[in-house]
Order: structure tokens, then sequence, then C-alpha cells
């Protein structure tokens, strides 16, 4: 999984910049779904725990409310 965090990060994985990426494919095509988040006071260790556990880099982190923070 890239992790993009601009428009310039996303055309930077490989080849998409040139690909023909056709108009009926959307972002729920692609998107991960049952994403596991973390909220702000989670322990790091936990965090890092999860990462391994389900072979990510990074985890989304959430408010109270379901908001993404970061």
């Amino acid at each position: 999984m890239h992790a993009a965090r601009t428009p310039d990060d996303v055309l930077l994985v490989a080849g998409l910049r040139e690909a023909a990426i056709p108009a009926e494919v959307t972002v729920h095509d692609l998107m991960t779904s049952n994403v596991v988040t973390v909220r702000p006071d989670t322990p790091l260790g936990e965090a890092a725990r999860a990462m391994l556990a389900r072979g990510v880099r990074s985890l989304p982190v959430t408010g109270a409310n379901g908001e993404v923070l970061g």
C-alpha cells in the first residue's frame, strides 16, 4: 500500500501518471475495507503491534466521533 498524502504522491505510484484508468473505476473499487484505526492515546507499542500483525505501515488516528485526525 502506498502512503499517499498529496496528489503528487499519488502520481508517484509506479506508472500511474501514464496509466489508462477506466472512467468507471472508483475509489470504492480500490479502497481498503475493515480499516484498523487507533486513538491519539493508544500506546505506541500497541499501535506498532497492530501494524506488524496486519502487515501495514500506517494506521489512521481517529477521534471520539470517528473523525480522522491523522
